[in-house]
């Protein structure tokens, strides 16, 4: 069979920012073409932005490969330009055509009332559920024992059995990066260099915590599931050795917290020699000082550590289950052994007020990263934030493209402060943050010569076309 896989874009909805955005390979249709070519089926893979075609170049090309299924996937804010997608290419081509991906997943039934070119909705994974659809579809036996799915039934809608998660991530291949050009994928300004080559992986899947911001659980579940660290290191050494990549930037919610695993995939790195680097997400209650050693001895640069609040009340209802006191740890930790410490931090939590305002401000610069990334708060369909959204706000016409992450314009307020407010929380936290002239130095002293610092300068005129922090 034919398949088509389509990432929906995205970087639309930046505007002006959109200088500081990466491009990423999307990994999920990777692994979602990688098994559907194991299996014998014809695959087309098409990201139109990063390959720079048109709406109208996409669907033209979508026609002639004449497929028996097409797929989407999309996040919730370019969940409108998979909807427009799918209607122009319904209008061409005659094959079931599928979304998938967290907003879908959480939002499932909406989605196929919303858009009469969506047949099927993929809830969670989405590995396993295509290529059983293929086979039902180009069989012709039907979709109920499909399972993991919503499809068009009668005069409405049928939901299958839930799917169970992959136990063994090694069972999948590599994703399918030889289906694009990898030259047109990089990463945002703050992780990466000009002129290097960047690539995104990930390690695991699954989150066991209880943030309240987070809807990763919904189509990855609420348990750690790692690959190996010998897979791990040989989709690393495949990114080196065939694809020219200097710097790989981990996805990963939490990837580092079996310390025992990341000790042997460092080893693997420093056996094999890989001449890379790379970047990964920790949480502060799994820093050591040992394991930020060890991590750093493996060619990790820079490390990203999810603050979010520097208010203890709003900490602790936030589901997060961190302490001010293990983020003073990491962070300190981070910066002994040599790591560009990243931390982000958000406004507009249920109870944000100006006083909690001011004390995650404060607590930034108690901090001082190399760099603090100071965003909105989005209420994703599938959180407990969604909730709140939905109890204020009604659940009737809602624009999701403005449920964009992003240190923008848009503000949705859900915890009491007015969407201006948040808007004015967010110059402050800029200019407080980065008005000081030892946070300044830290920036320049921690850049890495000439590439890095164009890709600072690159994201830095993005975020001020977007937010005026001198106003």
């Amino acid at each position: 069979m034919k398949a088509v896989l389509i990432n929906a874009p995205y970087k639309e909805l930046y505007g002006p920012d959109r200088p500081g955005i990466g491009n990423y390979f999307p990994l999920g249709l990777g692994f979602i073409a990688a098994v559907l070519r194991r299996a014998g089926h014809e695959v087309a893979l098409i990201d139109p932005e990063a390959m720079g075609i048109s709406e109208k170049a996409l669907v033209e090309r979508v026609r002639s490969f004449n497929p028996g299924f097409v797929g989407l996937s999309c996040l919730t804010p370019n969940y409108p330009a998979a909807g427009r997608l799918a209607r122009a290419i319904k209008a061409e081509v005659d094959a079931p055509i599928a979304i998938g991906g967290p907003h879908a997943t959480a939002m499932r039934g909406q989605v196929l009332s919303d858009n009469e070119a969506f047949d099927i909705v993929v809830v969670g994974e989405g590995e396993a559920t295509a290529l059983q659809l293929c086979a039902a579809i180009e069989g012709g036996s039907g979709l109920d024992d499909v399972a993991g799915i919503v499809y068009r039934w009668k005069e409405g809608f049928r939901e299958t059995p839930p799917r169970a998660l992959l136990k063994d991530l090694d069972s999948l291949p590599h994703p399918a990066r030889d289906m694009v050009d990898m030259s047109a994928y990089f990463r945002p300004h703050m992780y990466w260099d000009i002129g290097v080559r960047s690539a995104s992986m990930i390690a695991s899947r699954g989150c066991p915590y209880r943030c309240i911001y987070c809807a990763s659980k919904g189509t990855m579940g609420d348990r750690l599931r790692l690959h190996s660290p010998g897979y791990v290191v040989d989709e690393m050494e495949s990114l080196v050795h065939d694809y020219g990549v200097k710097y790989i930037g981990f996805m990963d919610d939490t990837m580092i917290l079996n310390h025992r695993w990341v000790r042997e995939l460092c080893g693997l790195i420093r056996e094999r020699k890989l001449d890379v680097s790379w970047h990964c997400v920790m949480r502060v209650d799994a820093a050591s000082e040992d394991i930020l050693r060890t991590i750093k001895d493996a060619g990790c640069r820079r490390i990203s550590f999810g603050i979010e609040t520097g208010d203890p009340g709003l900490l602790e209802t936030s589901g997060k289950g961190t302490t001010l006191d293990q983020a003073r740890f990491a962070v300190r930790a981070a910066r002994d052994v040599g790591l560009t410490v990243i931390n982000t931090y958000m406004f507009g939590f249920p109870g944000e007020t100006w006083e909690t305002v001011r004390n995650t401000i404060d607590f930034a610069i108690e901090l001082s990263p190399h760099i603090a990334m100071f965003s909105i708060l989005v209420p994703y369909p599938g959180t407990e934030t969604f909730k709140e959204f939905v109890h204020r706000e009604g659940d009737g016409d809602i624009d999701w493209s403005d449920f964009i992450f992003s240190s923008g314009l848009d503000a949705i307020p859900i915890g009491g402060m007015s969407s201006e407010d948040l808007k004015k929380a967010l110059r402050l936290a800029l200019r407080r943050f980065y008005m000081r002239p030892a946070q300044l130095a830290r920036i320049l002293t921690g850049m890495n010569g000439p590439r890095e610092i164009l890709g600072y300068v690159r994201g830095g005129i993005g975020v001020l076309g977007k937010i005026s922090i001198f106003h």
